[in-house]
């Protein structure tokens, strides 16, 4: 056997997008409170799917974190799995659409006895990576 650890925490999109204020609006703000921009703080949970083989073998939809709820989801399973040739598929939502997937990965591996493979989430690069 073998297992998969998924290991990541990333960010939803805000639940509510930026908006700028009027000069009338920012006239009634404190001076030390007066920003261009007002942007709630509030971000959309993250839904996360990993298959093997096209079965599914984790789901979950993870809250943000945070008293705000402007945190940062985090996601760690790890999925014990037989060795020999997968297709592994990670889809995740970060939006709140309901179908669909704003970020996916599916990957041919080979996998040996013993091995630990890890997937994770490269947020330069905006991609899953499977290691």
């Amino acid at each position: 056997q073998a297992i998969v650890s998924l290991t990541f925490s990333h960010a939803g999109q805000r639940i509510e997008a930026c908006r700028r204020l009027t000069q009338q609006e920012m006239q009634e703000l404190p001076p030390n409170m007066r920003k261009p921009n007002e942007c709630p703080r509030e971000r959309h949970p993250v839904e996360v799917t990993f298959e093997v083989d096209g079965e599914s073998s984790y789901q979950a939809t993870r809250p943000p974190s945070g008293i705000w709820n402007d945190g940062s989801s985090t996601v760690y399973q790890r999925i014990k799995m037989n060795a020999g040739s997968h297709r592994l598929f990670i889809g995740m939502r970060d939006s709140g659409r309901k179908d669909g997937f704003d970020f996916q990965l599916q990957q041919d591996v080979d996998i040996t006895p013993g091995q630990h493979i890890v997937v994770e989430f490269d947020h330069s690069q905006q991609q899953f990576v499977i290691r």
